[in-house]
């Protein structure tokens, strides 16, 4: 039978197939009735890049939690205010969560902020490498942040949270 979005498991990296696994983005596609993508039209630019960086970095286990977000983050491409808001949201939990020192330190912060992806792969890699499931913790309520940031309300019980996914 081949996969689906509800059958597909997460895998790291680009898939031509839906057989050969998903990354999250490419999963967001799926369900948004694009083609096949891990740059769906209807996601925030910012919010999936640190997603396909952070579906690459972590574990297989961890990286199943993330299917909530393939759904969470449709309909997040709200124009650059949006992009720019969840920029300035990420760059204050690194402030508060990667505290780091000197001006040199800094500046890397801050440059690494041009690369989304990396910084999610960077992510990604601590929580699997230290098996902190603290770190990961934190990363799921920066998304859930990230998500709401510029989102329209949605109607009460429209969505399940994500814990009842990973159930």
């Amino acid at each position: 039978m081949p996969a689906n979005y509800q059958t597909v498991r997460l895998a790291p990296g680009r898939h031509q197939r839906p057989d050969d696994g998903v990354c999250v983005m490419e999963l967001a596609s799926m369900l948004a009735g694009e083609r096949l993508t891990d740059h769906p039209r209807t996601v925030c630019p910012t919010l999936a890049a640190l997603l396909r960086g952070y579906n690459d970095g972590i574990d297989a286990g961890r990286r199943q939690s993330l299917k909530y977000y393939a759904a969470a983050s449709l309909g997040t491409a709200g124009g650059r205010a949006a992009a720019r808001t969840r920029r300035r949201m990420l760059r204050a939990w690194l402030d508060t969560s990667a505290p780091v020192s000197g001006p040199v330190a800094r500046l890397g912060l801050r440059l690494s902020l041009l690369d989304l992806q990396h910084v999610g792969r960077t992510l990604g890699f601590r929580v699997r490498d230290r098996d902190d499931s603290e770190l990961h913790r934190q990363v799921l309520d920066l998304l859930d942040a990230l998500v709401a940031a510029g989102a329209r309300p949605a109607a009460p019980g429209a969505a399940p949270d994500r814990e009842t996914i990973l159930t």
